[in-house]
Parts: structure tokens; C-alpha cells; sequence
């Protein structure tokens, strides 16, 4: 499971990350949803030098070049940018761009996608579409992942991305998202 944190204030990050590291989970995907998402990745990437630490939201090619500058170790965007998916690669940052359709797929693999975030999942049919489009896509690509929702229900996903809090105050200690466990 990745966590994806959207912040409201860079200072959240580092008790957020020590409590999913403490619930054994050293991965987070930082949105770019708010202004605290990159100077969260900033520091992060500095303070956590052992965590993985990626960034979400990432919908420009300028926007790819300030997360991997703050040190951003994978990138995950909603949608299939090619200028972005070719910047990852020329310097060998991870890249999962949104798609939804097997056309959208094929497009994001064959532009050098390392694998997909199946995006919007919920509102595309989860989980029974992504096995249509897995078994229909099988033999050309294996890296299709889903994002859901804390209450939905993945049993055979290899990697699952979950929103698992909006990090908008303090957190008590210990910090209320290390009951989810990665």
C-alpha cells in the first residue's frame, strides 16, 4: 500500500511519516494538491533520507522538475503526460500516470510509463473493471495499480495507493494514522 497525503502544513510531514514508519510503512506519495507538498517532500527527503518518498498530482513537466529537484523518488500524476513520463525517465525517476481506458494504458506504457495508477478507479467501476483491463492487457504489460478508497475492497492488487488522511491539525501521540498499516 502507498499511503497519498495531501497536507495543509509542511510541519505535519514528519510526524505523519515517523507514525506510518512506526506502523511499518517507510512510502508515502505526497500530493502537490496543496502549497505545503513540496516543501513537505523537501524535508522529507532531507530528514527521512531512508523513506521512499514520491510525489502525487505532479500534472506538468515544470511541476516533475521541482518534485525530483526537492527529491521526490517517484512521481504519480492523474493523467498520461508524455512530456513528464520522458522526463522521469531520462533521470530514472519512477513514473505512474493516471489512466483509465485500455487506449489510455497502452498510451502511458508505450510513452515509457514504469507502470499505471488505474485513475479515477471508484468512478470508472473499480476493482471488476480493473481486472477486465489487466486480463485484457495481460500479455503486453504488468504494471497497472489501483487507487481506492479506505473502504474499498482489493484482494489480488499488487500495490495499492490510499488516501489515508488529510494531515489538517497536530496529531496526538501516537499520531491517529498509524492504526493503517502498509
Amino acid at each position: 500500500m502507498v499511503p497519498v497525503v495531501e497536507l495543509r502544513d509542511a510541519d505535519d510531514a514528519a510526524p505523519l511519516l515517523d507514525a506510518l514508519t512506526a506502523a511499518g510503512c517507510g512510502v508515502a506519495e505526497i500530493t502537490l494538491r496543496t502549497d505545503a507538498g513540496l516543501e513537505a517532500i523537501s524535508a522529507l527527503s532531507r530528514s527521512h533520507p531512508d523513506a521512499l518518498i514520491g510525489a502525487g498530482t505532479v500534472l506538468s513537466l515544470e511541476a516533475a522538475e521541482r518534485v525530483v529537484e526537492a527529491g521526490a523518488r517517484f512521481v504519480v500524476s492523474p493523467a498520461t503526460n508524455p512530456e513528464v513520463i520522458a522526463f522521469c525517465r531520462s533521470v530514472n525517476v519512477p513514473v505512474f500516470p493516471g489512466a483509465a481506458t485500455a487506449t489510455e494504458i497502452d498510451s502511458a506504457m508505450r510513452a515509457g510509463a514504469d507502470a499505471v495508477k488505474f485513475f479515477p478507479a471508484e468512478a470508472m467501476g473499480g476493482i471488476a473493471v480493473l481486472k477486465a483491463l489487466v486480463l485484457a492487457l495481460i500479455n503486453k504489460f504488468a504494471g497497472i495499480f489501483l487507487m481506492l478508497s479506505r473502504s474499498s475492497s482489493a484482494t489480488s492488487i499488487d500495490v495499492i495507493g490510499v488516501i489515508v488522511a488529510e494531515a489538517t491539525h497536530r496529531f496526538a501521540s501516537p499520531p491517529p494514522i498509524s492504526r493503517f498499516a502498509c
